[in-house]
C-alpha cells in the first residue's frame, strides 16, 4: 500500500508525457512541414501510413483536412463563371467524403449549390431535388463524367501538396446536357466508392 500512491502518480505522469509527445501527430497544431518532421523525429513513422497502406508525409487524418477552404474557393470560382440560369440548376458532385465535407462546410460562406456524393454513407442521402442539368465534379475523371453528360469540360485543377497522394491533384469538371437526371442515375452509383 505504501507504493500505491507513487505508482498511481507514475502511471499518470507517464500517460501524460506520452500524450504530450504524440499530441502534435494526433491534433493538427503544427504546420504540415513541422508535423512531418516531428513524426519522424520521435519515431512515429507508422502514423504516416495511409488507409491504403502506403507511407506518406503526414498522418492521413491531418492530410485529409488540408485545403478544404481552398477547394471551396475553387468551386466558387467555377460557379461564378456560369450563367445565372446554369447556377440555378447546378449540383456539385464530390468523388469522396472529404471533398463533399469541405464543400458542405464552407459552401454556405461561398454561396455554393447543393453537394452530393456517391462515396460511403453520402450515397444514402441521395441526389437531392435538382436534376443535375449542370454538374461540377471535384475529383472525378472526365471520362467518368462523359458517361453521364454529353458536354464535359475540365475547368481547373486544385493542387494540395500536403494532402495524401491521391488528393494532391484534384480535377474540376463541368458537365452539361445530362443523358439522365441525377435521380435516375443515382441507383447505379451505389457501392461505387
Amino acid at each position: 500500500s505504501r507504493w500505491s500512491l507513487p505508482l498511481k502518480i507514475g502511471i499518470v505522469g507517464v500517460t501524460m508525457a506520452f500524450g504530450l509527445l504524440v499530441l502534435p501527430i494526433a491534433i493538427p497544431i503544427l504546420s504540415p512541414e513541422v508535423t512531418a518532421a516531428y513524426a519522424l523525429r520521435i519515431g512515429a513513422a507508422e502514423s504516416l501510413r495511409t488507409n491504403r497502406g502506403a507511407m506518406d508525409r503526414l498522418p492521413q487524418d491531418f492530410a485529409d483536412m488540408l485545403g478544404w477552404e481552398e477547394q471551396t474557393q475553387a468551386l466558387a470560382r467555377v460557379i461564378a463563371a456560369l450563367t445565372p440560369a446554369e447556377r440555378d440548376s447546378t449540383v456539385i458532385f464530390a468523388s469522396n467524403y472529404g471533398e463533399a465535407g469541405a464543400a458542405e462546410f464552407y459552401g454556405p460562406r461561398y454561396g455554393l449549390p447543393p453537394v452530393v456524393s456517391a462515396a460511403g454513407s453520402y450515397w444514402f442521402f441521395g441526389p437531392g431535388e435538382r436534376a443535375g442539368a449542370v454538374v461540377i465534379t471535384i475529383g472525378e475523371d472526365s471520362s467518368d463524367v462523359a458517361k453521364a453528360y454529353d458536354d464535359v469540360r475540365p475547368v481547373g485543377t486544385i493542387r494540395m501538396p500536403w494532402s495524401v497522394e491521391e488528393e494532391r491533384v484534384v480535377p474540376l469538371i463541368v458537365g452539361r446536357r445530362p443523358r439522365q437526371s441525377l435521380q435516375q442515375l443515382w441507383p447505379a452509383l451505389a457501392g461505387r466508392n
